[in-house]
Order: C-alpha cells, then structure tokens, then sequence
C-alpha cells in the first residue's frame, strides 16, 4: 500500500494517538484535530501520561490542534491536487 503524505486525524483517544505515532513514524505528516483541551479525556488516563504522550507527539513533529471543532468537509486528494480539510 501507499502511505499518505499528510493525514488528518479527528478524535484523541487511544485509538487516534495510536494511529498518529504510528504514521507519523512512517513518515507521513500527521494532523489531529480534537474537540477537547486535552488528549485521551475520560479515558482513565493520568493526566501527567497525557501531558508526556502530547509533549512526544509533537516531539516527533506531530501538529496537534485543541478546541477544535468537527470535520465539515474532507475533499480527497485528486491529480496534481493536494486534499483540503474544512473545520468548523
């Protein structure tokens, strides 16, 4: 398979922390976009461990963006054009 270029991740629980470390370890750039003001909220999680995951991924170059809303709009990449991600 191919591995994208840029992905855009919406949530930040388990799941799509996960999934941001491992592609951005792939090399593709990774996005998340999450509604909270914090990673893995009500996940049981420690805040001092969510404090240390979200200071890693961006370590590793991953753009994080809080208080961010819903996806309105996802346009796939198309020939010689890039996708483009409408946020609300």
């Amino acid at each position: 398979g191919r591995l994208p270029h840029h992905i855009v991740i919406q949530g930040g629980g388990l799941i799509a922390v996960e999934y941001a470390f491992i592609l951005r370890r792939l090399g593709a750039r990774v996005t998340l976009v999450v509604r909270e003001g914090l990673l893995m909220v009500g996940k049981g999680v420690d805040d001092d461990i969510k404090a240390a995951v979200e200071k890693r991924l961006r370590i590793i170059g991953v753009d994080i963006h809080f208080n961010d809303g819903d996806i309105l709009e996802a346009v796939p990449p198309s020939a010689g054009n890039d996708g483009t991600v409408l946020l609300r």
